[in-house]
C-alpha cells in the first residue's frame, strides 16, 4: 500500500487518502446523523449550540423556581440534552468514519 492511499474499511480497494467516497462500493466517509451526512463544521457546531441552549436552560429553570418539582424534571432535562450534545461532539471530535448506504 502506498502511503498516500488509505483502505476503504467495506470492499478493501486502495482509494485516494482525499477521497470521501469510495469508487468501488460508493461507503462514504464524514459523520452521520439522522438527517443523512454532515460535514464536522455542521456537527460540532450542532453540539456544542445544542449543550449550550440546555444549560442555558437548565439555569433559567432553577432561577425562575428553585422549588418547584416540575421545573426541577425540566432542568435535569435540559441536562440530558446537555449530555447529548457533548457525546455529539466528541463523537465528532473523534473524527470521520466510513459508513455504507442501508
Amino acid at each position: 500500500m502506498n502511503e498516500s492511499e488509505q483502505t476503504c474499511p467495506f470492499c478493501k480497494s486502495q482509494i485516494d487518502p482525499q477521497a470521501v467516497v469510495c469508487p468501488q462500493c460508493n461507503a462514504v466517509k464524514g459523520f452521520k446523523t439522522r438527517n443523512g451526512m454532515r460535514s464536522k463544521a455542521y456537527v460540532m457546531a450542532y453540539a456544542v449550540l445544542l449543550g449550550a441552549v440546555s444549560v442555558f436552560i437548565c439555569v433559567l429553570m432553577v432561577q425562575l423556581s428553585p422549588a418547584a418539582p416540575l421545573m426541577w424534571g425540566m432542568a435535569v432535562m435540559a441536562l440530558t440534552s446537555a449530555f447529548g450534545g457533548f457525546v455529539t461532539f466528541r463523537e465528532a471530535s473523534s473524527g470521520p468514519h466510513w459508513y455504507k448506504g442501508t
